[in-house]
């Protein structure tokens, strides 16, 4: 089973595909400086890497270069995304409601008084 984690910042991007057969990141990188002069791709699989600027202006752009590299396996990622099992989002905001981890359930989303759905 391979499970993607995700953390959206600002102005980055950062991912690890966890392989959790063998219960390791087979995948990690990052881009940076989203929206800025210059973003920058950092990708690494097994002891190779790569980083090159990339043209990404928003998030989406972002996202769109990271699944094309998990979507290829010569660069550690998998063949089919159906091999991704399950995919997770750090989200770090949690004001004076929250003191620790918790997972968002619609309970979670009422006392928030968050209108967003997920």
């Amino acid at each position: 089973m391979r499970i993607l984690v995700l953390n959206c910042g600002s102005s980055s991007v950062k991912y690890q595909l966890f392989d959790m057969a063998a219960e390791t990141a087979s995948v990690a990188g990052s881009i940076a400086k989203i929206g800025q002069p210059e973003p920058a791709l950092t990708h690494r699989w097994g002891d190779r890497s790569l980083s090159e600027p990339v043209a990404a202006q928003g998030h989406n752009d972002a996202l769109q270069h990271i699944r094309r590299l998990l979507l290829n396996p010569e660069r550690g990622g998998v063949s089919d995304a159906a091999d991704i099992a399950a995919v997770g989002h750090r989200v770090v905001h949690g004001g004076e409601k929250f003191v620790k981890s918790m997972h968002i359930t619609p309970r979670i989303i009422d006392i928030t008084q968050c209108t967003s759905s997920f």
